[in-house]
């Protein structure tokens, strides 16, 4: 509800810019008096039959997508600013320094001097490995020919450093606290709020599909989308997949955590474990996974 608000009253504000189309100083540019002209223009198109209908939808549903796509791009601000350090630090120790290859000296040092001749003494024993091998078989190889295959075969090509493979989601992650959680479960009841106000009206329809909406999100991607956002997973305390019946019933759990004026769900804050009623009843925990951990 404060998100529809809110989100309208961003509507209004914005409608009332287009109208002024003043973005300096002044008293037309101040946002209560854009939200007034705002509002007084979208009244006078509320009163006609239709288009006041589909203009009172259509600002309801451009103010939340307003609101949730600002809340989305905070998160991804603040994680890319706890991010920034971190991958700075990294990126310098990963980097090699410009001056750290040394050049070779100018001249060989296993060449011969220019004033040396060309040929050794015909009894003299070669150093070089051909050489070498040449004096092992007895005789000299003849000049122009292939060299010998290499008695060992073909060296095996070089394997591809293995995958790591991405660390288990188990209960042994740092569990999810009550704000964060609260957070997810928000983003949620906006997202479920939106759909079921535009086919019909009802609060105890609304918490009917939030129970089956989390309940198949728990059961198919171990999160719901507000989860997805916060990077949170629901996951068993005895290791196990999420199934059917642990979805459902942690989703009916929900409701007797809703019925003592939401006590289950800010026991969240004072629980040791960090689990609502409903976590307890089912056996679940909410944990909180590194950024990046694919959950869809």
């Amino acid at each position: 509800l404060c998100a529809g608000l809110f989100g309208k009253a961003v509507m209004l504000a914005w409608l009332g810019q287009r109208v002024t189309g003043r973005q300096g100083t002044g008293a037309l540019s101040h946002p209560a008096v854009a939200v007034l002209i705002g509002g007084v223009l979208v009244l006078a198109l509320y009163l006609m039959p239709v288009l006041g209908f589909l203009v009172y939808k259509l600002l309801g549903l451009l103010g939340l997508g307003a609101v949730v796509y600002t809340l989305i791009l905070a998160a991804r601000a603040h994680q890319a600013a706890k991010e920034g350090p971190r991958g700075a630090s990294a990126a310098a120790f990963g980097a090699a320094p410009s001056g750290s290859v040394s050049p070779g000296p100018s001249g060989n040092a296993g060449s011969a001097p220019s004033g040396s001749p060309s040929s050794a003494p015909s009894g003299s024993t070669s150093s070089t490995p051909s050489g070498s091998a040449a004096a092992a078989s007895g005789a000299a190889p003849p000049p122009g020919a292939a060299p010998a295959p290499d008695p060992r075969g073909p060296s095996p090509a070089p394997e591809a450093p293995p995958t790591q493979a991405p660390p288990p989601i188990t209960a042994s992650l740092p569990r999810a606290g009550f704000w964060i959680r609260i957070g997810a479960l928000l983003l949620d009841a906006i997202l479920v709020g939106f759909l079921t106000g535009v086919f019909r009206h009802g609060h105890h329809f609304e918490l009917l599909v939030l129970a089956a909406y989390g309940a198949v999100m728990w059961k198919l991607r171990g999160s719901t989308i507000g989860g997805i956002v916060f990077d949170l997973r629901v996951v068993r305390l005895d290791g196990r997949e999420v199934d059917w019946e642990t979805a459902i019933v942690r989703a009916l759990g929900c409701f007797l955590s809703l019925a003592v004026a939401g006590l289950g769900f800010f026991w969240i804050a004072f629980d040791e474990q960090k689990q609502a009623w409903h976590d307890k009843i089912a056996g679940t925990v909410v944990v909180r996974v590194a950024k990046g951990t694919p959950l869809v």
